[in-house]
C-alpha cells in the first residue's frame, strides 16, 4: 500500500489527487486485505466517513475501494467528476482527466456488469467515457469527450463520440 501511496504521489502534483488516492489506497487495503473482523469494520467505518466527505462531497467524485488500480494513476486536474465502477480495472502509470466516466452499460443492467478493463500507460482525456465490458490497450490515448464501448488495441490514438481510431503507434 505504502509503495503505491510513494508512486502516486510521485506522480501527482495536485494536493487534491494526492489526498483522494491515499483514501481510496487506505480503503482498498482495508477492504482486500485487513482480515481483523472488529478492526476492519472500524477502519471501514473510517474509510466510509472520508470517501463521503472528500471525496463525494468536496471532489464530486466515486472511486470505490472495490475496483483495482494500479501504482501511478495521475489525476491531472484532482479527481473532478471522475467516476470508476467498483468492478473496473485500470493499470500502471495512468493518466485520467476532469469528467471521465469508466462504467457499465446502463442497457445491460440485467445482463452484464463486467466493467471496463485499461491497460499500462493509457492517456484518457477530461469527459471520455469508457463504458461496457471493454478493454482499453496498453499505451493508447483517447481523446476529450470520446465515447469508448468497443475493445480498444494497444498503441492506438482514439477520438470522437463514437468513438474511432485515428493513429495506431508501431
Amino acid at each position: 500500500m505504502f509503495k503505491k501511496i510513494k508512486r502516486d504521489i510521485n506522480v501527482n502534483a495536485n494536493i487534491t489527487s494526492v489526498i483522494v488516492l491515499c483514501i481510496y489506497r487506505f480503503g482498498n487495503y482495508v477492504y482486500c486485505k485487513f482480515t481483523f473482523p472488529i478492526i476492519k469494520h472500524f477502519l471501514l467505518a473510517c474509510y466510509k466517513m472520508l470517501d463521503l466527505l472528500i471525496i463525494k462531497f468536496i471532489c464530486n467524485a466515486e472511486i470505490p475501494a472495490k475496483c483495482e488500480i494500479q501504482e501511478g494513476l495521475s489525476l491531472g486536474h484532482g479527481a473532478n467528476g471522475l467516476i470508476i465502477h467498483p468492478g473496473a480495472k485500470i493499470g500502471r502509470n495512468v493518466v485520467i482527466y476532469h469528467q471521465v466516466t469508466i462504467g457499465i452499460n446502463p442497457g445491460e443492467l440485467g445482463k452484464s456488469t463486467k466493467a471496463p478493463v485499461i491497460g499500462d500507460n493509457v492517456f484518457i482525456g477530461a469527459g471520455a467515457k469508457i463504458i461496457g465490458d471493454v478493454s482499453v490497450g496498453n499505451n493508447s490515448i483517447i481523446g476529450a469527450n470520446t465515447v469508448i464501448v468497443r475493445d480498444i488495441p494497444p498503441n492506438s490514438t482514439v477520438v470522437g463520440s463514437p468513438a474511432r481510431i485515428i493513429e495506431k503507434i508501431k
